[in-house]
């Protein structure tokens, strides 16, 4: 494959550095000023200063870069609470903290950014995740106690990730290098871990490196900028080809892209990447009222590609995630609703309008007697529409919008016990993806305004956890514990009547390793029903082990197979067709305890 060769840095390249140099050191000295004005916001403010040196703890190496937080844990009596901190290590892993009050803290670092990034998980959000992510921090944090006079110097020792680098050139399709790409690298979360993605520019030269990548496998993708599509021939106006968003080595389809894989303390170059130029299209349309005809302004339009890493992911198994190329791109309705967008190669889309206004700009007729741009309110619910662009242009595509359906009704407890506080009751699987929610009214009514046209799953919030469950949920004699429920736009189901109960199941338990017995930390339990036809998101119960092993689950009496899970292990739902499946039936208000080995 062709490639330019490398050269030393230009002036243009100096004056970026030192143009980054620059905002770097203007950002770092507004992170200081901030912090030291959320410290004198309605706390008395200390005297200590804290400095200290971020470490790898098996080379001792300084740690740039990273994110040091001081979290109060304990405020001295006769103060308020302290607020949580952030500094940024230097170049030499130092950092400091001016004007820290007295009390009790932790300092906390953490340069694996897999930590802090978006979890992925094929089967539904555990309850306990939040906790078991903060007790991974807190293994890479110092208590520390300060008086609010003296000051303190802290070493962390932090386990060293062993970070990757990942680098190579973005090409024409002539060999020409082509700067100014977005180079994306996404982890395909083979590592049972998390998905993230890190992402840098191409210099002059065409040539990216992308830092700090932890080891595992990746999937590369560079999103090249647009260009001017039109070229006049006489009276006609053409297409120009253009260079579109392209995976590694060359194609248009992460599914097929060649996995990168990068290993500890390495760089792995020579990642080449060959834009692939194609003729792009135009997609427009408008946006307007079902029944009315009545065009609807200042709305967001999206348009989506459809690729296999995004059908993966919304299938809960998994995957890269997708670049993000000049698409999705959002534009706003004008006055008469019309919306279009441009250089959009051809493929499989979703068109999303959002049911949200957004501002109009300055010259609208929509004002506020004080001058000031607003929206006007809106009354229809969010929608989507797939859309296939095939070798022309696609014009004059209609989208119509409506109010959606409602759905109203009672929560009662059952024995006629009183409410609990902070009831909700949500709408989930619209045609639109987003649940649709409510707040339950002390006499245990509510309505659900703005359902899409679809069929919904009615759940019920219940608060507080693990102290009442759902026993029945029925309509018009449907039993909605088994099926979903038929929405049809504008028309309202009434008299739903959801019961909940007490009479609560609690198991308990450990989490042990098959081989030596000992307690396995950060595994996540779920209790799955063993009847199929419970498919309803609080027929599923999760909690996660804590540092010992042990979990606590509050349940809905029945039949359950229980599953120890590991996020990259398989969905947990195939555990419940397995022979050796372990399966427990709790009774109401039964408390077990359970050892699991896995």
């Amino acid at each position: 494959m062709k490639g330019p060769a490398i050269l030393s840095s230009s002036s243009a390249t100096r004056v970026s550095g030192c143009i980054i140099v620059l905002i770097a050191t203007v950002l770092f000295a507004g992170l200081i000023q901030a912090q030291e004005t959320r410290q004198t916001a309605g706390n008395p403010r200390g005297q200590s200063i804290i400095t200290g040196r971020v470490v790898f703890d098996d080379t001792g190496q300084a740690v740039p870069r990273v994110s040091v937080r001081l979290v109060p844990i304990r405020r001295t009596e006769g103060t308020v609470t302290p607020p949580l901190l952030v500094a940024i290590t230097t170049e030499q892993g130092e950092f400091r903290f001016n004007g820290v009050a007295a009390g009790e803290y932790n300092v906390v670092a953490q340069a694996d950014p897999r930590v802090s990034g978006a979890e992925s998980y094929s089967g539904p959000l555990p309850a306990g995740v939040a906790a078991a992510r903060s007790e991974e921090l807190s293994q890479n944090s110092k208590r520390i106690t300060i008086d609010g006079r003296s000051n303190t110097q802290v070493e962390l020792r932090i386990p060293n990730p062993h970070f990757g680098a990942i680098s190579g050139y973005v090409l024409a399709p002539n060999g020409d290098a082509v700067p100014r790409v977005r180079v994306m690298c996404s982890s395909t979360n083979k590592d049972g871990v998390r998905t993230f993605s890190l992402s840098a520019p191409t210099d002059d030269k065409g040539l990216f490196r992308i830092e700090r990548v932890p080891p595992g496998e990746y999937v590369i993708g560079a999103d090249p900028p647009p260009k001017p599509q039109t070229s006049e021939v006489g009276s006609m106006s053409l297409p120009l080809p253009s260079l579109i968003p392209t995976y590694y080595p060359s194609t248009v389809d992460a599914a097929s892209a060649v996995p990168v894989n990068v290993a500890p303390d390495n760089e792995t170059a020579g990642i080449n990447i060959s834009l692939i130029e194609r003729r792009v299209r135009r997609v427009s349309g408008m946006v307007r009222r079902r029944g009315s005809g009545e065009p609807v302004p200042n709305v967001t339009v999206q348009l989506i590609p459809k690729t296999s890493s995004n059908q993966s992911s919304a299938s809960g198994v998994g995957g890269p995630q997708s670049i993000v190329p000049r698409v999705p791109q959002i534009q706003r309705t004008d006055d008469k609703g019309n919306w279009s967008f441009s250089e959009i190669p051809d493929g499989e889309y979703t068109l999303r309008i959002n049911p949200r206004q957004a501002l109009p700009p300055p010259n609208s007729s929509s004002q506020s007697t004080a001058g000031v741009s607003r929206p006007e309110p809106v009354t229809f619910v969010a929608k989507r529409q797939d859309l296939t662009v095939a070798g022309s242009d696609m014009t004059d595509i209609t989208l119509e919008v409506s109010a959606g359906g409602r759905v109203s009704g009672t929560i009662v407890v059952d024995g006629n016990k009183p409410l609990p506080p902070r009831l909700g009751m949500m709408a989930v699987g619209g045609d639109a993806g987003q649940p649709v929610s409510t707040t339950v009214q002390a006499d245990g009514s509510f309505i659900l305004i703005g359902i899409p046209e679809s069929e919904v799953a009615l759940v019920p919030q219940l608060r507080p956890a693990n102290t009442f469950y759902v026993k029945s949920i029925e309509a018009n004699g449907l039993d909605l514990t088994r099926q979903r429920l038929e929405i049809e736009d504008d028309a309202e189901i009434k008299n739903v009547r959801v019961v909940i109960s007490t009479a609560v199941a609690v198991l308990t338990g450990h989490v042990l390793s098959a081989e030596a017995k000992t307690p396995l930390s950060r595994v996540i339990v779920f209790l799955l029903p063993v009847d199929p036809a419970k498919h309803l998101a609080d027929a599923k119960f999760t909690t996660t082990t804590g540092a010992d092993g042990t979990f606590s689950l509050g349940v809905a009496p029945g039949d359950y197979v229980v599953v120890p899970w590991k996020p990259g292990e398989p969905s947990p739902a195939e555990a419940v067709a397995r022979p050796n499946a372990l399966k427990i039936t709790l009774q109401p208000n039964e408390h077990r305890s359970l050892d699991i080995l896995k």
